[in-house]
């Protein structure tokens, strides 16, 4: 029963998190609302820190956002991989249940931290008027439905750890034997949509901030930074059919010829198993 509430305290608390920085930071609601209902929601990029203001140059705030990152991205990072995993089960005794749990309830202790602790850089760095900035933003919305669509193609019931949990599993199940790949949707033109669909949301804004533009480009690092690692515990557990995948579809910028994955095995058909590919 413990396990079972642990894991929706973490789901709840990421949701939230994940809900707030969607819509104050990038959506930047609060700039969208009437200046009377603005204060309604504090935590827009541009807007002062609700618990403290850190620095009062512009180079000093900018260093704090970049620490701050740099603790969500060191978090998802080290605590995704492989050994680390094996450490908190043996080490730590965390559960393998409960340990998907933990790594969410540790991703949005980091993402409340920077929601609250964030130095605001309202700076103007580009603003484009009509008729262009309908078409930026139509950019950015095209960015999000790639995000969408390449999210509802991939197997992502225990992403947050909640079927684990429930289940009470004690060990990782065995991974199938000569592993295939099915790709779909985009990830027939570009193996990381996700990242993809993201990164073109936070940079097609019509109007940017210094902020909004420093968030942006630390997002683009953490995914140079996440990729070679990711990338090697998916080769390590599909082998021989994601290296040809890999090498045949480039990792941010689509391709325009769709990549047709080679049957595999006696009968021509690959044993199926959908990448994830987490942003």
């Amino acid at each position: 029963m413990l396990r079972q509430a642990f894991a929706v305290f973490a789901y709840a608390w990421a949701a939230c998190a994940m809900i707030a920085m969607s819509c104050c930071w990038v959506v930047d609601l609060p700039s969208l609302l009437p200046p009377r209902l603005a204060p309604l929601l504090p935590l827009s990029i541009n807007a002062p820190s609700p618990l403290a203001r850190v620095s009062s140059t512009e180079w000093g705030a900018a260093a704090w956002d970049c620490c701050l990152f740099l603790g969500l991205a060191a978090q998802h990072n080290i605590m995704a991989r492989k050994p680390v995993k094996s450490a908190m089960r043996k080490r730590a005794r965390i559960p393998y249940c409960i340990e998907r749990s933990v790594f969410v309830l540790g991703a949005a202790v980091m993402v409340t931290a920077m929601l609250l602790l964030w130095q605001p850089l309202p700076r103007t760095v580009w603003k484009v008027s009509p008729p262009w900035s309908y078409v930026i933003l139509a950019l950015a919305l095209g960015g999000m439905g790639i995000v969408y669509s390449s999210a509802s193609a991939i197997e992502s019931a225990d992403l947050l750890g909640l079927q684990r949990a429930f289940a009470g599993a004690r060990e990782e199940p065995a991974r199938h034997e000569g592993p295939g790949l099915v790709v779909q949707s985009w990830y027939k033109h570009v193996r990381h949509p996700i990242y993809l669909g993201y990164l073109l949301f936070l940079f097609c804004a019509p109007h940017m901030s210094a902020g909004r533009l420093l968030y942006a480009f630390l997002n683009l690092a953490f995914v140079l930074w996440s990729l070679p690692l990711e990338e090697g515990d998916i080769a390590e557990e599909l082998g021989k059919p994601y290296d040809t995948y890999r090498r045949a579809v480039p990792a941010l910028i689509p391709s325009l010829r769709p990549y047709i994955p080679v049957p595999e095995g006696p009968g021509g058909a690959a044993q199926a198993k959908k990448v994830e590919v987490l942003p």
